[in-house]
């Protein structure tokens, strides 16, 4: 049988079959020739969630400032959030970091100890927290937008605090605790 004007030739082992349903949700056609690309319908944190996340990282570092202490403020990204392997660190802090890898400790704001290695220009002149990374914010379920302040205790030794840009966002410790009290 021959195509109709518009309709795609296929071949004869498949033209008889029924259409198959597409198992991809929210796929477009883009590109030569129909091919598909899949986009992951993902809802993350609005601009106003995450400025406000970054707002209160950086009051909070402020603060630490004036005591004489050196802290930064890192907004999680794709490249660091609760399932990457290691966290970049920015290079103006690279002056109290020590110029090899040793270990080091995060400590989180219910005084949880994280050990992990700093890794010094491990990809050029970048500075690294690896090899435990992932399990501190598998840990904490850090997400794309939350907002990190870390505060240097020690030479080896950070007081982590966590700024949330989901407003709605309830801990699994948190929700435990609640039914705890019922």
């Amino acid at each position: 049988k021959a195509p109709e004007p518009g309709e795609l030739r296929r071949s004869g082992r498949v033209a008889g079959l029924p259409e198959q349903p597409k198992y991809v949700e929210g796929a477009e056609q883009r590109g030569y020739r129909g091919v598909y690309e899949a986009y992951a319908v993902w809802k993350g944190p609005t601009d106003e969630e995450r400025a406000g996340a970054i707002a209160k990282a950086e009051e909070l570092q402020r603060r630490i400032h004036r005591i004489r202490w050196p802290a930064f403020v890192k907004p999680m990204t794709h490249n660091c959030a609760s399932k990457a392997a290691e966290m970049k660190i920015p290079k103006h802090f690279s002056e109290y970091l020590p110029a090899h890898d040793e270990g080091v400790v995060l400590v989180d704001e219910a005084d949880d100890e994280f050990h992990m290695m700093y890794n010094a220009h491990r990809q050029g002149r970048h500075y690294y927290f690896h090899k435990g990374w992932r399990g501190f914010a598998a840990h904490h379920d850090l997400a794309v937008g939350d907002c990190l302040v870390f505060h240097m205790t020690e030479r080896a030794k950070f007081k982590v605090y966590i700024f949330r840009a989901n407003p709605d966002y309830e801990s699994d410790q948190t929700s435990d605790d609640s039914e705890d009290e019922e």
